[in-house]
């Protein structure tokens, strides 16, 4: 993942990241799920959605350690 910056992404960038990553198809509204079940950590800016880097950092190796999404 070494080209995720600190900045934070949108869905829509997190969702391919997360698929390149781990080689999986990773639907749009699991991942909205589990932002809203607060497993993955986001912020607003009007109307986006944005998780922040580490987030997804964290997200992505909890995954990688075994936790099912």
């Amino acid at each position: 993942m070494d080209d995720v910056r600190e900045r934070p992404l949108d869905v829509p960038h997190a969702r391919a990241l997360v698929e390149r990553e781990l080689a999986v198809n990773f639907p749009k509204c699991t991942l909205y799920r589990m932002i809203r079940d607060g497993r993955i950590d986001s912020m607003r800016l009007g109307n986006r959605i944005l998780i922040p880097a580490a987030a997804l950092r964290e997200f992505l190796q909890r995954c990688l350690d075994g936790e099912r999404y």
